[in-house]
C-alpha cells in the first residue's frame, strides 16, 4: 500500500505523534500555579505531558525538594486528578508517570515499607581465614562458598589445611530500593502506584491518557533472587552454585564453559526482570486499555541491558506495546 507524505500532517500531526514533555513536580502544589503552568505549555505550543513527581525522600541529600502534599497520599491525587481534567479540557494528552522520582518499582520507598522482601539485595563475596581442623558454618543467607576459589565446600564440612574461603550471600543492599528481579515486587508496586492513579483517573484513561510510562527499572548486580538456584538448574540442568565465582568475579581468564556460565546466567536474570517487572506494568497498562511505554536505563549503550540485568536491552521491547529507548 502506498503512502503518500503529507507536509501539512508532518507540521500538525495528529496529538498522539506530538512530543511528549517532563513536567516535574518538587515544591508545594497549588492549583492556581497547576493551571497556570498547563497554561504556559499551551501557549508555547506544547499538547501532551506527564507529570514526574521528585518527593523529598527521593533523593534527601543530593536533590533537596519541597513537594507536598505527600507523595501518593489522596491530597496529592486531587491535584493529579485536577491537572488531568485540566489538560482534557483544553484536548491536551496525558501519560501517567509510574514513579516519584526514578528508577520506578520502589513507589518511592513505599513498596519495601509494605513489603521488606522487595528490598534490594545482590549476591556479594566475603572472604575469611580457616584452619586446619576447624569446620565451615554457612552464613544464614549464604548460597554456596569455595575453598582456595574454585572448589566448593558445603555447610559443616572439616577443613583439612589452612585456606582462605569465599562465600557468596544474598545481601540487602538498600532499604529503601527494590529488586525488581523478586517475583512479588511488582505487585507490589502496582497495588500501591498504578492502583492508585486508576482510583483516581481512571475515567481519563483511553481519552485523554495514552499511556503508562515506566523509568529505568533496575536491579543491583548480580542480582540473585530467591529461588533463582532451582529456576536456573530447571532451564540448564546444572547447578549454577558450583559457579558463582564466576558471576561475582571479573576475570577474563575464565574458561569456555565458566564464560557460558555468565552468559547462562545474564540470559536468565534478563528473562526473569522482564517477565516479573516491565511485563506484570505491560499487563496492568493493557488490562485498564492504555499503552505502555518507557526506558531501560543505559538503554543506548552496548553493554547497557547486562550491566542493568535486562539480558539484552531490546528484550525489554516485546511487539505488544510501545518500544522506548531514549536515554534522557
Amino acid at each position: 500500500m502506498e503512502i503518500k507524505f503529507s507536509s501539512e500532517k508532518f507540521k500538525s500531526p495528529d496529538l498522539r505523534f506530538m512530543p511528549v514533555y517532563s513536567w516535574v513536580w518538587n515544591a508545594p502544589l497549588d492549583k492556581d500555579t497547576i493551571k497556570n503552568q498547563i497554561d504556559d505549555m499551551l501557549s508555547a505550543g506544547i499538547k501532551a505531558f506527564y507529570i514526574i513527581p521528585e518527593p523529598p525522600q527521593f533523593r534527601p541529600s543530593s536533590m533537596v525538594t519541597t513537594l507536598s502534599p505527600e507523595y501518593l497520599s489522596d491530597e496529592f491525587m486531587d491535584y493529579i486528578k485536577y491537572a488531568f481534567e485540566y489538560a482534557q479540557s483544553n484536548n491536551m494528552r496525558v501519560w501517567i508517570y509510574d514513579e516519584g522520582g526514578w528508577p520506578s518499582g520502589s513507589a518511592c520507598g513505599l513498596v519495601t515499607k509494605k513489603d521488606k522482601s522487595t528490598r534490594q539485595k545482590c549476591l556479594k563475596a566475603f572472604k575469611f581465614e580457616l584452619h586446619a581442623g576447624e569446620k565451615y558454618s554457612a552464613a544464614e543467607n549464604a548460597v554456596s562458598a569455595f575453598d582456595n576459589g574454585k572448589k566448593r565446600i558445603y555447610d559443616g564440612e572439616i577443613i583439612s589445611n589452612d585456606t582462605w574461603v569465599t562465600e557468596y550471600r544474598r545481601e540487602y543492599v538498600s532499604d529503601f530500593r527494590v529488586d525488581i528481579s523478586e517475583k512479588n515486587t511488582t505487585e507490589v508496586f502496582i497495588e500501591t502506584t498504578h492502583e492508585k492513579y486508576k482510583s483516581a483517573v481512571s475515567e481519563f484513561f483511553g481519552k485523554s491518557v495514552d499511556y503508562l510510562f515506566t523509568d529505568e527499572p533496575t536491579c543491583a548486580m548480580p542480582a540473585f533472587p530467591i529461588g533463582f538456584e532451582r529456576n536456573f538448574s530447571e532451564k540448564y540442568g546444572y547447578d549454577i552454585c558450583d559457579y558463582l565465582y564466576a558471576i561475582v568475579g571479573d576475570n577474563d581468564n575464565y574458561s569456555a564453559f565458566e564464560k557460558r556460565v555468565r552468559a547462562d546466567y545474564g540470559i536468565l536474570i534478563g528473562e526473569l526482570i522482564c517477565s516479573r517487572c516491565i511485563e506484570e506494568s505491560r499487563r496492568w497498562s493493557h488490562k485498564n486499555k492504555i499503552g505502555f511505554t518507557g526506558h531501560p536505563d543505559l538503554a543506548t549503550q552496548l553493554m547497557g541491558g547486562i550491566y542493568r540485568g535486562y539480558g539484552h536491552s531490546l528484550d525489554t521491547q516485546p511487539p505488544s506495546h510501545t518500544p522506548g529507548l531514549t536515554e534522557l
